[in-house]
């Protein structure tokens, strides 16, 4: 909390990066009150004056302006393609609603969540009227109901348009909405500074890098505060790849943008066209943009970016799985993920001359990329133990259910049928539905299916099989959930964890249920059998068993 503001606002800042936005935004200290400015919500509010409006400009009517007149910094009137009205009859009824005509700067009040910029500003410079009116959703900062100094209404369009303050503002607005309240108790630089910045900028249209060199060259912006602007652009413009690329919209987010800035190697100061490609495990890029952005994600969110970013990017292409390993298990320390080298060509293009050309044809060679992959991807042979071959693709637990189907199967349910074979792939390799359906077998589509299913028809038993190298034994739970699935069935259910060696098996001995079987691949001839009453059979429902 700032010991000199008055209104004793506390600001929990969550990394060092926002703290020298702060610091920086401290330095200015000027109210508006002193700047001799203040900030109103636009007093038309359309639907009680829907008589006085009109979509032409004539003898008897003024400019109306609405937040779709804001168009790069500027007011552009009328709308190329107006949506509403753009003007408004002056009368004595509606008079008490319009403003003179002069310098004024307006901002939007709300903003899309999908807009880069959370304060949208725009320089209003007088109109051919006496009079205009503004529409209640924009604000916009005045003198004493009237104009300002030409340069002074540049100078603050481009304060509020930089990069610095929509960072800074992001820090305690939380919603969409711009509120007139918010834009008062924010302090400003002083009116000299303001009005210098103006008048360096004058009537020039640039861009927001170039407005933002100005921002920080006119205010003498600390280079803490550059670093946190500089990191803000990179992770919009992260997103505007993305985007660009046609991500799906679930990995537009700053996550996927951080982690795509980790596997380019771009801190906040490196340009794109020095995009690299190191290979990098989750936790290392966790860590990476922690230290160069700021940004800190709990190490128990590693599976959460598996399955919602990382797995995205392999499937479109723009990253590649343990390129000096490939076969690596998948619950091995040392997973790794590479930028494909096509992809980083891309990135050393953005926001150049040859972006879009470049964009285009990576497009079309990352689909025959994935073609070839998809036709490349290694596979594992597996005999059924009827004699069939199937192929299982590799990683995963795929190494393990070969071990069952080649190993247990034979051993344990000689001459069984394997109805249900699941792959890390693929969802499924094997689904004899219609055998499921003879033995009277109807399952629920969306239920969760073990990774393989035998029915041993000598004995009249359904043998479940999960294959456990990472998670997922056969707990209370899980035996429930299967119980459940397989309601139907006339035929006895077994229930076996699979495991590849002893010790995999120790770290779950506690959660493996009663009335279950545990198989390890290391010693295909030897069972475990919970409770020990029988040597692999189906148990009987019976009361408080658990």
């Amino acid at each position: 909390m700032n010991e000199n503001d008055s209104d004793s606002y506390i600001h929990i800042i969550t990394n060092s990066l926002e703290d020298s936005l702060r610091v920086q935004m401290d330095q200015f200290s000027s109210t508006l009150d002193e700047l001799g400015l203040a900030v109103s919500t636009g007093p038309v509010v359309d639907f009680r004056l829907k008589s006085a409006l009109r979509n032409y400009v004539n003898e008897e009517t003024v400019p109306l302006l609405y937040p779709e007149a804001i168009k790069t910094g500027k007011v552009l009137f009328p709308p190329k393609k107006p949506r509403k009205s753009i003007a408004i009859v002056q009368n004595q009824e509606t008079d008490k609603w319009l403003i003179p005509s002069g310098w004024y700067v307006l901002t939007k009040r709300f903003s899309a969540k999908e807009e880069k910029r959370r304060v949208v500003a725009a320089v209003c410079s007088p109109v051919d009227a006496p009079v205009l009116g503004i529409e209640n959703h924009l604000n916009y900062y005045h003198s004493q109901g009237e104009g300002m100094n030409p340069d002074l209404a540049r100078g603050l369009a481009a304060f509020l348009s930089s990069t610095l303050l929509d960072s800074y503002f992001r820090l305690f607005s939380g919603h969409t909405q711009v509120n007139a309240t918010d834009l008062r108790r924010i302090k400003y630089p002083c009116k000299d500074d303001l009005i210098k910045l103006g008048s360096q900028i004058g009537d020039s249209c640039l861009d927001q890098a170039q407005l933002d060199t100005v921002v920080h060259k006119t205010l003498s912006i600390m280079s803490e505060a550059i670093k946190a602007v500089l990191a803000a652009k990179r992770i919009e413009e992260a997103l505007a790849i993305l985007k660009d690329i046609s991500a799906p919209k679930e990995q537009q987010n700053e996550r996927s943008a951080l982690f795509l800035l980790a596997l380019a190697d771009i801190r906040p100061e490196i340009p794109w066209t020095q995009a690299t490609s190191p290979r990098r495990r989750i936790t290392e890029m966790m860590d990476w943009f922690r230290d160069h952005y700021g940004k800190q994600y709990a190490p128990n969110t590693r599976e959460t970016v598996r399955r919602q970013t990382m797995h995205q990017f392999v499937q479109m292409g723009i990253v590649v799985e343990n390129p000096d390993q490939p076969d690596r298990p998948i619950n091995s320390p040392k997973w790794c993920y590479q930028l494909h080298q096509q992809f980083v060509t891309l990135l050393k293009s953005y926001g150049s001359e040859q972006w879009e050309e470049t964009r285009r044809n990576y497009v079309i060679s990352v689909k025959n990329l994935l073609q070839d992959r998809n036709r490349n991807i290694p596979m594992i042979p597996v005999s059924l133990p009827n004699g069939q071959a199937i192929q299982l693709s590799s990683g995963g637990q795929n190494i393990l259910i070969k071990e069952i189907l080649e190993n247990f199967c034979p051993r344990f349910t000689p001459e069984g049928l394997v109805l249900f074979v699941g792959d890390a792939g693929n969802k499924f390799i094997v689904n004899e539905t219609q055998k499921f359906r003879e033995i009277g077998i109807e399952l629920d589509p969306h239920g969760k299916m073990p990774d393989i299913v035998v029915y041993y028809e000598r004995q009249e038993w359904l043998v479940l099989i999960e294959a456990v190298t990472s998670h997922g034994p056969v707990n209370l739970k899980r035996r429930n959930e299967l119980k459940r699935l397989f309601q139907s069935s006339r035929q006895g259910l077994v229930f076996v964890t699979a495991f590849p060696s002893r010790k995999e098996m120790t770290r779950y001995l506690a959660e493996i249920s009663w009335e279950t079987e545990v198989w390890v691949a290391a010693q295909p001839d030897h069972m475990i059998h919970f409770n020990g009453e029988r040597f692999l059979g189906p148990y009987e429902d019976r009361e408080n068993r658990f």
